[in-house]
C-alpha cells in the first residue's frame, strides 16, 4: 500500500506541474499532432506514421486536439507455456475485445484520456460463449518532458500514469465463468515512453519507441465463481503480483502512405495468491474449509508485425498480429488486431 500511495503522489505532482503551464503556447509554434498509440508528428514533415500496433507514443496531443482510435482484437489462445518454458497445446479459446482510445490535449505537454472496452470470451471447446460486457476502465494522464529535435540525440520523453478501474465482471459469475471480463482490482500503472526518428538511406524514416511500465494492484475481495477460477461457493481475497513490461518498437516509412512496424514485447507478472474459504457439502449443514490457490510468476515474449496505410496526416489504418514466441506459466497463441486512428 505504501508503494501505491507513492505512485498516486507522483501522478498528482505530474498533473499539478502540467496544469501550471496551461496558458496558451507560444505564438507560431507548430502543433505536434500525436496520440497514445498513433501519431502524425509535425517534425516528420510529409511523413505520415500511425503505428506501431501496441506501443504508446511519447508525443502528446496539442492543446485542444482530440484523438479517437477504435481497436478490435482477438486473443486466440491455442496452448500454454510451462514453468520450464515448454509449449503444449490446448483447446482454442477466443477473447474478443473492442477498445477505444479517447484522448484530449489539455496543454501541449499534457494529454488526458480514457480507454473504455467491451468484449466477450468464446470458450466453446470448454464451456461455451459469454455475453458481451464492459471490461475494466483505464484512465490516463500523460506528461511530455522533452521533445525530440532533429540533429540532437535526446528523444521525445513522456511519463504516464494509468488508473485502471475495476468495472468488468469478475465475481459471482454463477455457472458460467467465461462471463469474466475484469480483475476486481484497482491498478496503478506508471510508465515511461521514449521515441526518436532516424533517417535511413532508401527509407523515408525509421521511428523507434521504447515503453517501460510497472503496475501494482489492490487486493479485491472475491465471492463465488470468478476470474480467478474459484469454486462456486467461495469467499475470500485475491493478492495480485506486481507487473512489469518492456516494449520496443520499430516503424519504417516506405512511402508517404505506406509503412511497416514491428513490436517486441516482454511482460512479467508476479504470483497471484487466492485465499479464503470454500463451501463443502460433505456434511450437513454445509460447512466451509480453508481454500488457497497460487498462480505462479509468469513471463512472456511476443513479436507483433503490422502494416499501416495513412490516408492523410490525421487519419491512418493499421493491422497486424502479435505472436507468442516464448513464455513461462503463460498462455500461447496469436492476437490479430486492427485500428483506425483519427485526430481532430
Amino acid at each position: 500500500m505504501r508503494a501505491a500511495r507513492m505512485t498516486m503522489a507522483l501522478a498528482c505532482s505530474l498533473l499539478a506541474a502540467a496544469l501550471a503551464e496551461a496558458a496558451p503556447s507560444a505564438a507560431g509554434a507548430p502543433p505536434q499532432v500525436g496520440g497514445l498509440v498513433a501519431d502524425k508528428a509535425a517534425q516528420d514533415g510529409e511523413i505520415w506514421l500511425t503505428g506501431s500496433l501496441f506501443s504508446n507514443t511519447a508525443a502528446t496531443l496539442p492543446k485542444g486536439h482530440i484523438l479517437i482510435e477504435p481497436y478490435l482484437y482477438d486473443s486466440i489462445t491455442t496452448g500454454s507455456f510451462s514453468a520450464a518454458g515448454s509449449r503444449s497445446a490446448q483447446p482454442v479459446q477466443h477473447g474478443v475485445r473492442q477498445l477505444t482510445l479517447i484522448l484530449y490535449g489539455l496543454t501541449d505537454r499534457l494529454t488526458l484520456g480514457a480507454l473504455p472496452q467491451f468484449g466477450y470470451n468464446d470458450t466453446s471447446a470448454l464451456s461455451g460463449r459469454s455475453r458481451v460486457g464492459f471490461g475494466d476502465l483505464p484512465l490516463r494522464v500523460q506528461y511530455k518532458i522533452n521533445d525530440f529535435t532533429a540533429g540532437r540525440f535526446m528523444p521525445t520523453v513522456s511519463v504516464a500514469f494509468d488508473l485502471i478501474l475495476p468495472t468488468g465482471a469478475y465475481q459471482n459469475l454463477g455457472s458460467f465463468a467465461p462471463n469474466a471480463l475484469g480483475t476486481g482490482a484497482h491498478t496503478a500503472r506508471l510508465a515511461t515512453y521514449l521515441q526518436r526518428n532516424f533517417p535511413i538511406p532508401g527509407i523515408r524514416t525509421l521511428r523507434a519507441r521504447l515503453n517501460i511500465s510497472y503496475s501494482i494492484s489492490s487486493r479485491p475481495s472475491v465471492a463465488g465463481r470468478s476470474s480467478y477460477a474459484t469454486p462456486p461457493r467461495f469467499r475470500g481475497q485475491a493478492r495480485l503480483g506486481d507487473a512489469f513490461s518492456l516494449l520496443a518498437a520499430t516503424e519504417f516509412s516506405l512511402t508517404q502512405n505506406w509503412a511497416v512496424a514491428l513490436d517486441y514485447i516482454y511482460a512479467r507478472a508476479g504470483k497471484t495468491v487466492i485465499s479464503g474459504d470454500a463451501a463443502t457439502r460433505t456434511g450437513a449443514p454445509e460447512g466451509y474449509v480453508s481454500y488457497r490457490r497460487i498462480f505462479p510468476r509468469s513471463e512472456s515474449f511476443e513479436l507483433a508485425p503490422a502494416v499501416e496505410y495513412n490516408l492523410s496526416s490525421r487519419v491512418g489504418l493499421i493491422a497486424g498480429a502479435s505472436i507468442s514466441l516464448w513464455g513461462r506459466n503463460s498462455p500461447a497463441g496469436i492476437r490479430p488486431a486492427i485500428a483506425l486512428n483519427t485526430v481532430f
